[in-house]
């Protein structure tokens, strides 16, 4: 059940497939179909669920005729649409959950976010708030700009806050 959030994705990265192979625009589409094109959208983004009778539709106007893919899809579109961590609901954010539902699927862990903040953009202030002889001057705002002329290494220009 937590593959829910999975097979929508694949789900609706089949369907923009399919509409990109049929050469098809979203407006086109919604305009094929007497939907607005924001429903187009929603489905394509996984934002909602797809119903088997919109997902059949879709896949008439962009002729999908093989049983057995209609078939897949079709199964994929009613399997997304159960709700793992339903129970949570009132307690998570829905990006949250959705968050959780992609972790629950996940098998290989392809990005790390490091904890600490790499040397280059390490700064010190000076004295930080409860050492000896702290005080607000030790406040500085950091503007960081690449410079793609210098080989796109950062430079960072300090500027005391407005008071």
């Amino acid at each position: 059940m937590a593959e829910s959030a999975a097979l929508r994705r694949r789900l609706t990265i089949e369907l923009r497939r399919r509409r990109a192979e049929a050469k098809l625009t979203q407006r086109q589409v919604a305009q094929s179909l007497d939907w607005s094109p924001s429903k187009v959208i929603r489905i394509e983004q996984g934002t909602v669920r797809i119903g088997v009778t919109d997902l059949q539709a879709l896949l008439r106007l962009y002729g999908v005729s093989d049983p057995e893919m209609i078939a897949e899809l079709t199964a994929m579109a009613r399997e997304s649409k159960k709700l793992p961590f339903a129970e949570y609901r009132e307690i998570f954010a829905a990006e949250a959950l959705r968050y959780f539902q992609y972790e629950a699927n996940a098998s290989i862990i392809r990005q790390v976010t490091p904890l600490l903040v790499p040397g280059l953009l390490q700064l010190h202030c000076g004295n930080q708030p409860g050492e000896p002889g702290a005080d607000d001057d030790h406040l500085h705002r950091y503007s960081f700009r690449s410079d793609a002329n210098r080989g796109g290494r950062f430079s960072a220009k300090a500027s005391t806050p407005s008071r």
